[in-house]
C-alpha cells in the first residue's frame, strides 16, 4: 500500500479511479506489466483499430486499453500528458507542411481547415509524415467537419501514397470525430486523408493528432469477440470461443505476478493466462468449484474458495523463494523455491494460450487483469492488493 493512505483512504479522498491509481505503484519504477480494466468503457472499443466505442449492452470488445503505463490517469488524463507527433494539424493559420498524395487534386487553408479538392475524377490525398517508434500503440484523432458522399477516408501508412500498411476504410462519408489506434510497423509513418472521387468537390479535415498511447493492449482480431455486459459493467465471454490476445508481454523467469478480478459460471475453464513448454502462469476454475493457480508448474496450487457466479479476485504472486496463490486478499497456498514462470507467448484473457491457440475458454464474466514482472507483496499487503482491485 501507498504510504500513509489506506484503500478506502483513496476512495474518500474522492479519485475517480482509485483501484488503478493505487495499483500504479506496482509499476511506478519502470517495470513492465499489463493492467485492464474491463469495467472503464472509455477504455473499451468494437474492434482492434478503436474505431468505434463500446457503448452499448452486447457491442463486441475488440480493444482492451492496457494503463500499466498511465500512472493512475484516465486516458483523456494520459493523452493529454503526451507530446503530440503532428507538425501543424490544426491548420491554425495555414496548411504548411502537408504534401499531395496519389491523384491529382489540391490541398488548400479554409479559415482553420484544411480543404482537399479532386480537380479531376480521382482521389487526392493530403499527406505528412510524422516519427514513432517500431512495435509501441499510437492514437490518430481527427475531426472532419465537411465530408463528401463521394469519397472520404483517411489512412495511417509507411508511404506518402497509396498502399498503406494501416487503411481505415471508407469513413462512412459522414462528418463527424474519428480515432483510430494503430501500432507503428516504421520509424517514419504518414497520415493520409483522401478527398471525392469528382472533379471540383472537396473535403475539409481540422484537429489531425497523434499522440503515443503505448501498453500491451488486449486484441481480438476474429469475431470471437467477448461482449460489454452493462447490467454487470464488464465483459462476458461465451465459453465457447471468446478470448482477447495480450501481445509482447513476456512472464519472467524470477518476480511476477498475474491477477485477475472475474467470475467463472462452469469449471474447468481458464479466466487468464499461458502455457509454454509445460510452464504454467494462469488462473483456473477447477473441477470441483475450486479456483486456482498453476505457477511455475503443471501442479495446481489450490485454496478453498468456491466458484459457481460469484466473484472472486484471484493472485498468482511469485519471487525466487516462493509462490503463493491467494484468493480475495487471502493466501490460500504457498509453493516454496518456485520453478520458472519464463514465458514469450501471448497471455489470454478468457482462456490460456497454450502454443498460440487459447482453450479452456472462460464462460463467465472478467472485471480487471493486472500482471507484471514484480511481486506484489514487495510493494502491498496481498489483502491491500485484494481492497485496489475492486475499488470503484
Amino acid at each position: 500500500m501507498l504510504p500513509g493512505l489506506s484503500a478506502a483512504g483513496m476512495m474518500m479522498a474522492g479519485n475517480r479511479k482509485p483501484a488503478f491509481r493505487n495499483l500504479a505503484a506496482l509499476f511506478a519504477g519502470g517495470a513492465d506489466g499489463v493492467m485492464i480494466d474491463l469495467t472503464d468503457k472509455t477504455t473499451l472499443f468494437n474492434d482492434p483499430n478503436g474505431t468505434f466505442p463500446v457503448v452499448n449492452n452486447g457491442d463486441p470488445v475488440g480493444l482492451a486499453l492496457d494503463q500499466h503505463k498511465w500512472g493512475g490517469k484516465t486516458l483523456a488524463e494520459y493523452r493529454a500528458s503526451q507530446p503530440e507527433l503532428v507538425t501543424n494539424g490544426d491548420f491554425a493559420t495555414d496548411v504548411s507542411g502537408w504534401n499531395l498524395a496519389g491523384a491529382s487534386g489540391t490541398i488548400t487553408w479554409q479559415a482553420g481547415r484544411m480543404r482537399v479538392t479532386a480537380t479531376t475524377n480521382s482521389t487526392p490525398g493530403a499527406s505528412r509524415a510524422f516519427t514513432c517508434v517500431i512495435g509501441r500503440w499510437y492514437e490518430l484523432s481527427i475531426d472532419i467537419p465537411v465530408a463528401h458522399s463521394n469519397y472520404t477516408s483517411y489512412n495511417i501508412g509507411t508511404g506518402p501514397a497509396s498502399g498503406n500498411t494501416y487503411t481505415s476504410g471508407n469513413i462512412g462519408n459522414a462528418p463527424g470525430s474519428y480515432k483510430r489506434f494503430f501500432k507503428a510497423a516504421a520509424t517514419t509513418q504518414y497520415v493520409i486523408v483522401y478527398g471525392p472521387g469528382v472533379g471540383g468537390q472537396y473535403i475539409e479535415v481540422d484537429n489531425i493528432s497523434i499522440k503515443e498511447i503505448d501498453g500491451h493492449h488486449a486484441t481480438q482480431t476474429s469475431t470471437a469477440r467477448p461482449t460489454w455486459a452493462s447490467a454487470t459493467n464488464d465483459v462476458l465471454f461465451d465459453g465457447t470461443n471468446d478470448y482477447l490476445s495480450v501481445g509482447d508481454f513476456d512472464f519472467p523467469t524470477g518476480d511476477c505476478f498475474l491477477a485477475a478480478w472475474a467470475k467463472s459460471n462452469t469449471q474447468n475453464r481458464a479466466i487468464a493466462g499461458v502455457v509454454q513448454s509445460s510452464i504454467y502462469m494462469a488462473l483456473f476454475h477447477q473441477t470441483g468449484g475450486l479456483l486456482y493457480s498453476a505457477v511455475g508448474s503443471s501442479t495446481p496450487m489450490t485454496g478453498a474458495v468456491t466458484s459457481g457466479g460469484v466473484y472472486h479476485t484471484l493472485l498468482a504472486d511469485k519471487n525466487a523463494a516462493n509462490a503463493n496463490f491467494v484468493a480475495d486478499g487471502v493466501v490460500e497456498a504457498t509453493k516454496a523455491t518456485p520453478g520458472s514462470t519464463a514465458t514469450t507467448g501471448d497471455m489470454a484473457i478468457g482462456g490460456w494460450n497454450s502454443t498460440g491457440t487459447p482453450s479452456a475458454f472462460l464462460a463467465g464474466n472478467v472485471k480487471r487483469i493486472v500482471a507484471g514482472q514484480v511481486r506484489v507483496q514487495d510493494t502491498m499487503s496481498a489483502a491491500d492488493f485484494h481492497e485496489n482491485l475492486i475499488a470503484a
